[in-house]
């Protein structure tokens, strides 16, 4: 599997993953205004992941992971993986998020 198509096979996976999205987007403080702020969505589309009606799409969870160490954090998480992650580690991580 290239890295193109592993790249879009993940952001297929983390648009339909069963996470706790309104826990998830609520970790970030004002989150309303926050995340509209620094990303290109509407209040209305963050406010709806806040309800649990809608999910961010595999390019926002990115996206947001990049940009919000909380996210960032959640869900690795939810993945399991933080757990055994240093400081160092999950920093040098939201950089290659970051990066792509």
């Amino acid at each position: 599997m290239s890295f193109r198509s592993t790249q879009k096979y993940f952001r297929k996976t983390m648009y339909s993953a069963a996470l706790d999205w309104p826990n998830i987007i609520s970790r970030v403080p004002n989150a309303t205004k926050e995340i509209p702020a620094r990303t290109q969505n509407t209040p209305r589309t963050v406010e709806n992941w806040l309800q649990g009606r809608a999910k961010p799409n595999g390019d926002n969870v990115v996206f947001l992971m990049s940009q919000f160490a909380e996210i960032a954090d959640a869900i690795l998480e939810a993945a399991k993986i933080n757990n055994g992650l240093t400081e160092v580690q999950k920093r040098k991580l939201r950089e290659i998020i970051g990066e792509q």
